[in-house]
């Protein structure tokens, strides 16, 4: 079985065959003892229960923690092993075998032993257990791949490994893939299917955050009580009122701005590391980051040949998928 699966700055996402896929937060909150229950005694939504090297622990809780930051130890840290078995212990039997394709950003893609730490740390027999559920598997091959040509894979090809219609011509063109996760943005050129650049910009929609959080002080300098990092990211992108303090804001024209800044702020960075959008066939917006920037990108990139990938904050996952079927 092939498995396309990223433990990514702010979600886990995973491909798998058929119609089979997850998307959550990557947080894990550890269950030390049996949590008391509603206080009004009401039932508590049910989260599927995760069992670990002795750990026990629920994931994409908002209020749980992760192992991503921009550490290069992390590949080989369990709690990132963690987050990886877990994805993929949801979509296996018991006694199956998995090859996986994952993914690592720019920076630390090109250092070869951060790739052997990935597959050292995953590749080999694991014993996970879901609700209590015993998974019990084996990983034969791991295959790391540069993120952004996850989203590549995937625009150009289908899950079978034939070419989307109408788009052969992609094969022989020369594109630019800009991933806009939560802690950084990765650039990469591709000439014929050939990656022949790659640039890590230490720019995200973390920056977002910090950006809103400066304007909304400026402007209620009382405020208080104000979510940060991730909670503050999902905020802003669904909400456009915000509750903090026990008083609520309207946030729409500050998120907004802070997007404006952000998205300048990575154009500007993209072209100080000496890539012009007007060189480019195809200029690929992809990564988590796009759908809240959209309207912005839209605004400042008028008259380029780029394009806004659909499902974007998957798209890497379905690209490691579809590399998994053709070449493992």
């Amino acid at each position: 079985m092939i498995i396309g699966v990223e433990a990514a700055n702010s979600f886990v996402k995973l491909k798998a065959p058929g119609d089979n896929e997850d998307y959550y937060l990557n947080t894990r909150k550890e269950l030390i003892a049996e949590e008391e229950g509603h206080l009004l005694g009401e039932d508590k939504e049910k989260q599927t229960v995760f069992e670990i090297d002795g750990s026990r622990f629920i994931v994409g809780d908002p209020k749980g923690v992760s192992s991503t930051d921009r550490s290069e130890e992390r590949y080989k840290d369990k709690k990132y092993k963690h987050e990886t078995l877990a994805a993929v212990a949801t979509q296996i039997s018991d006694g199956q075998k998995v090859s996986i394709v994952t993914g690592l950003p720019a920076d630390h893609y090109k250092k070869k032993y951060l790739h052997d730490d990935v597959i050292n740390n995953l590749k080999g027999n694991h014993t996970v257990f879901v609700d209590g559920e015993r998974k019990k598997f084996n990983i034969d091959r791991v295959h790391v791949m540069l993120q952004p040509l996850g989203s590549l894979m995937y625009y150009i090809f289908n899950f079978d490994g034939t070419v989307r219609k109408g788009r052969e011509h992609l094969l022989k063109a020369k594109i630019l893939v800009i991933d806009i996760g939560f802690g950084t943005t990765d650039v990469v050129e591709v000439d014929s299917m050939q990656p022949s650049e790659s640039e890590g910009i230490d720019v995200g929609m973390i920056n977002a955050t910090k950006f809103f959080s400066t304007i909304i002080k400026n402007e209620f300098p009382r405020i208080n009580g104000l979510p940060d990092g991730l909670q503050l990211d999902q905020t802003m992108r669904y909400k456009d009122m915000i509750m903090a303090g026990g008083v609520e804001y309207d946030i729409k024209e500050m998120k907004n701005k802070a997007y404006s800044l952000t998205a300048d702020e990575i154009l500007s960075k993209v072209g100080v590391k000496g890539f012009n959008l007007n060189q480019y066939d195809l200029v690929l917006f992809t990564g988590g980051g796009v759908e809240a920037l959209r309207d912005q990108l839209k605004i400042k990139l008028e008259g380029t040949n780029a394009r806004r990938l659909e499902k974007s904050q998957m798209a890497n996952a379905y690209g490691y998928y579809t590399y998994g079927v053709i070449k493992l």
